[in-house]
């Protein structure tokens, strides 16, 4: 590890605050225990970040609990989400953004998650240069709550190094801060750094760190994408003892349980041995060609998303406000698998769903009524005959890129480099 470089008035320096401040109000996200948006028209003022700036250097900022929010996970069951206020978002970003240089310099090349110039294609794509090496069999470790199980003890030793007391004091504040739920119930922190602020990922890639050298110790090829650790072996009996030892030693160095391996059968743990084209590599799957395609239990997920937001009055009360969500939904998804290889049915398949929920919340339906458009009425009981074209069409009516669409316009611009 380097020697401490980082001070508060590293962190409290105006241009790192002002930039940390436009990267939380671009990210947008949920509001804290306070309700605070990023909309807030205070949250653009001067004074918004002097008071700030000025509490963290005399020593009084005193962080706000989280509020606790859950969301699906693509294997099914929910991950707990813990939202900062907007502030805390900005004042951890400060942080992040000074720690993030110095960590870089030590993190592995096998590491891929928030890290600047990295991202899920990438780890996917060294996923599968392991298999076309010859290491087929995947050991796919799945940890129980590292975000919320990270020893506070093992996080502040591992950081203490890196900074002074001031910012090691500040980050103990965020770590113990407290959780809130259902509005009302505040239960304390004792451990873990909540998953849903920006100097969180952070934290456990710097507590991680050491699991990736000791993986590169031992020669064995891996990806981990923070929590996500696949290690790549040429047999099933080579990739079974490595996971054995892998929640050993996880156990024992860190304080943290994976999964129990699961059995040949499918019964016990959510951990398991497979072959890479039987893996799901962070919503990838891999082809017997080695080409990548989305895998199949993401698109339940995906529906399930995008129904429940038709269902949102609340976050998204009108039909217009629904549509921007939308958009920007399809074409961040058509983005994330940007670089797969998605089949025409599938992606006409999920733009008949969208359809069906923008055509049943439209302005001006009659309660109770599900009817369709007319032009997407001729086959399958639903669409026309060129339905890919129907399909697209109706949701142009209503100012929507459907996927096909947008997954198409994606493809054309990777083929002329306009993709950034």
């Amino acid at each position: 590890m380097p020697t401490p470089t980082i001070t508060m008035e590293d962190v409290c320096a105006p241009q790192n605050a002002r930039r940390a401040l436009h990267q939380v109000l671009r990210n947008r996200g949920a509001p804290g225990v306070d309700r605070v948006r990023t909309t807030d028209p205070q949250l653009r003022s001067e004074e918004f970040l002097r008071i700030t700036v000025e509490s963290l250097k005399r020593g009084t900022y005193e962080p706000k609990p989280v509020r606790r929010v859950t969301i699906p996970k693509p294997g099914g069951g929910s991950r707990p989400l813990g939202i900062p206020t907007v502030r805390d978002r900005v004042v951890q970003q400060m942080i992040a953004q000074v720690l993030a240089p110095v960590l870089e310099s030590v993190s592995s090349e096998s590491s891929f998650a928030y890290r600047r110039g990295r991202g899920p294609i990438d780890a996917v794509k060294a996923a599968v240069r392991h298999g076309q090496a010859g290491c087929v069999y995947v050991a796919g470790l799945d940890v129980i709550g590292c975000f919320d199980h990270l020893p506070h003890r093992l996080i502040l030793a591992r950081l203490g190094p890196l900074v002074d007391g001031e910012i090691l004091d500040l980050v103990q504040m965020f770590l113990q801060s407290g959780v809130c739920v259902g509005g009302e119930d505040l239960l304390p922190s004792t451990a873990g750094t909540p998953q849903g602020g920006p100097l969180s990922p952070l934290l456990c890639n710097m507590v991680l760190a050491p699991l990736d050298m000791e993986l590169e110790h031992r020669g064995h090829l891996f990806i981990r994408y923070a929590d996500d650790v696949k290690i790549f072996l040429k047999s099933k009996a080579a990739a079974k003892r490595v996971a054995y030892w892998f929640i050993d030693y996880l156990w024992k160095e860190f304080g943290l349980k994976a999964h129990p391996l699961r059995n040949d059968d499918g019964s016990q743990g959510k951990s398991k041995v497979t072959h890479i084209t039987n893996e799901d590599l962070l919503g990838f799957c891999v082809l017997p060609d080695w080409n990548l395609s989305v895998s199949g239990k993401r698109i339940p997920i995906l529906k399930s998303r995008i129904e429940q937001r038709f269902q949102d009055d609340t976050e998204y009360p009108s039909f217009e406000r629904k549509v921007v969500y939308l958009n920007d939904a399809v074409r961040g998804w058509c983005a994330y698998y940007g670089d797969a290889r998605l089949p025409v049915p599938l992606l006409v398949d999920l733009d008949e769903f969208l359809l069906r929920n923008v055509w049943r919340s439209r302005p001006g339906r009659v309660a109770g009524r599900t009817d369709i458009p007319p032009v997407c009425n001729q086959v399958s009981g639903l669409f026309g005959r060129n339905e890919e074209t129907s399909t697209t069409k109706c949701l142009q009516e209503f100012g929507i890129s459907g996927f096909l669409e947008t997954f198409s316009r994606i493809k054309r611009e990777t083929v002329r480099g306009d993709r950034k």
